[in-house]
């Protein structure tokens, strides 16, 4: 086995990441047996495959190139190799928070939420989507090329927000078509729809889209984002925006406020000073000399 890196989350600001590892196994492998007494285990397999055996009642599973699996807390389980066959992978633990966490896009709802979601499925072997697998291979590039602490962060919070969406499993990846936003219950949609406006804020986001991929109608997205995140739509997207904004800000030594704006979705600088100034209480230029 060639073990590209080993990280610790409080190494990159995030608290609640146990520890995120890229793997590659190049001969036969087999884990002793464990147990994560705290944290939700996901593995995503980019090529190859790798098996995992349980110890109760669950029959072992083996997970192909282009899933993933989850393996909830307090399960004794082990890797094996997948009859020889070479594999590389990402693994995640992710501890369930209990207060604040530093540094994270998400309020502390919206994170038990996604850390429920992402393990709904557990023993399911779930297919990838184009999204999920896009955010596992930032992971796995930015720990390979070692990449600042804020890269690797990003990556990972996205890589979490993506896992969160439910997809279809192995078992019926044979007869389903490739999903877009699931059906589901509330939080699961409403979940999935804040991970689709994280990762894309900084592009023109429309409410048709919105409705389009949620399956609600614009008066119920208005009445859903307002009772389960406090905000409009529009104002969690440019709230997310503003949060993009800040790390590129406090994330550069020498940052050029206009291509900030442009990359967080703003039309101009003077439009992203008058909107930052009334999220943050003070302008770009003030942020960032305060950071310096």
């Amino acid at each position: 086995m060639d073990l590209w890196v080993s990280e610790k989350g409080s190494e990159i600001g995030i608290a609640n990441l146990e520890v995120v590892e890229a793997l590659r196994h190049q001969e036969t492998y087999q884990q002793n047996w464990h147990v994560h007494g705290n944290a939700l285990e996901l593995h995503c397999v980019f090529s190859g495959a790798i098996s995992y055996e349980f110890g109760d009642a669950h029959s072992p599973v083996t997970i192909p190139g282009g899933f993933i699996l989850a393996i909830p807390a307090g399960v004794r389980h082990r890797a094996v190799d997948a009859e020889g066959t070479p594999s590389v992978r990402l693994v995640t633990r992710w501890l369930r928070p209990s207060g604040r966490i530093p540094l994270s896009p998400f309020s502390l709802p919206e994170l038990k939420e996604l850390l429920r979601t992402a393990g709904a499925q557990p023993f399911e072997v779930r297919r990838m989507s184009p999204r999920l697998a896009r955010a596992a291979r930032e992971i796995f590039r930015a720990l390979e090329e070692n990449d600042a602490a804020y890269v690797r962060r990003l990556a990972a919070w996205n890589f979490l927000a993506e896992a969160a969406v439910p997809g279809e499993t192995l078992r019926s990846a044979d007869s389903a078509s490739e999903p877009g936003m699931p059906a589901g219950n509330v939080d699961t949609i409403m979940a999935a729809l804040c991970a689709y406006i994280r990762e894309r804020c900084g592009e023109p986001i429309h409410m048709a889209d919105l409705v389009k991929i949620s399956g609600y109608s614009e008066r119920r997205l208005f009445s859903l984002f307002h009772e389960r995140i406090g905000l409009t739509p529009g104002n969690y997207i440019t709230r997310c925006r503003i949060d993009r904004a800040k790390e590129r800000i406090a994330a550069s030594s020498h940052p050029r406020l206009l291509d900030i704006a442009l990359s967080c979705g703003f039309s101009s600088a003077s439009h992203f000073s008058a909107v930052f100034r009334k999220y943050v209480g003070k302008s770009p230029r003030a942020y960032l000399n305060r950071n310096e």
